[in-house]
């Protein structure tokens, strides 16, 4: 190949490359340290960003319109109670067209030698008023991403609430009928079957796994196996969120996890929890 025909080659390949990559642009960067971040499709004021930043005492949460200009900040506060925000809904609880923030609350002070730890569950508007309140409770499933506390059923959505009792098996559970929809998380995968890397990863504390079931298929599990290939635990997984979210339920140590429908099997990841 002559040197002519050297150059017109290397600046085709340039030029098809820049296009290639042009086609990804750097939309926005939220530059502070996030809890958590997610969309969320409601059915009154469409698709949002929740930015569920955290704190204490004051618990934040940030709402962001899809061109990253703040909708509105929500800030909730219960003294002596870590507040775990688990799910976001408009009309699951109520008819109004305000934000609903299912929470669960933890606490470890001044209680009794025999608890190491209280809970209990809140239901607030995005004005935090109180919508529901139960005691010595906790959301079955634990995680916004645990689709366990909220099920859709052919008799309508139920809210599952189990009994907080440290150290008392069994615990009773409680069901509600609630009146309205749970609006869709928007899934980040667009493959038809996919599990993504876990963030952060090695973790200390909480840890996110996203996820998308095939076409046709609302639930799947995601299984967790030690480094000789023993499976450790299960989690089930629906398609109404894209997101499994663990706290406490992994010990130290090296886990491979993948997610397993009736018709299909992921690929394997590796997670490594480091407390």
């Amino acid at each position: 190949m002559n040197t002519k025909n050297l150059v017109i080659g290397l600046l085709m390949l340039l030029t098809f490359t820049t296009k290639s990559f042009s086609q990804i642009t750097l939309e926005h960067v939220y530059p502070n340290r996030h809890s958590q971040f997610f969309p969320v499709k409601f059915s009154s004021i469409g698709t949002k960003y929740i930015d569920d930043i955290g704190g204490s005492p004051q618990h934040i949460i940030n709402v962001y319109n899809l061109d990253h200009s703040l909708y509105k900040t929500i800030s909730i506060r219960v003294d002596s109670f870590s507040v775990y925000p688990e799910s976001f809904s408009d009309h699951l609880f109520n008819n109004d067209d305000k934000i609903e923030i299912l929470c669960r609350l933890v606490s470890a002070y001044n209680l009794p030698p025999s608890l190491s730890s209280y809970q209990k569950v809140r239901i607030y508007n995005e004005d935090t008023t109180l919508i529901f309140a139960e005691d010595s409770v906790t959301s079955y499933g634990q995680g916004i991403s645990n689709t366990k506390t909220i099920v859709n059923t052919s008799n309508g959505y139920k809210m599952i609430l189990q009994e907080w009792k440290t150290g008392a098996s069994p615990a009773a559970i409680r069901i509600y009928s609630l009146s309205g929809n749970l609006p869709l998380m928007v899934k980040p995968i667009t493959k038809d079957v996919n599990i993504a890397d876990a963030f952060p990863n090695p973790s200390d504390a909480k840890v996110n796994i996203p996820y998308a079931l095939p076409t046709g298929i609302n639930k799947g599990e995601i299984v967790f196996f030690d480094l000789n290939g023993k499976e450790i635990k299960r989690f089930t997984v629906t398609d109404a969120f894209s997101t499994l979210e663990l706290n406490t339920e992994l010990g130290n140590g090296t886990y491979f996890y993948q997610l397993q429908t009736s018709q299909t099997t992921s690929g394997t990841k590796k997670l490594i929890i480091i407390k």
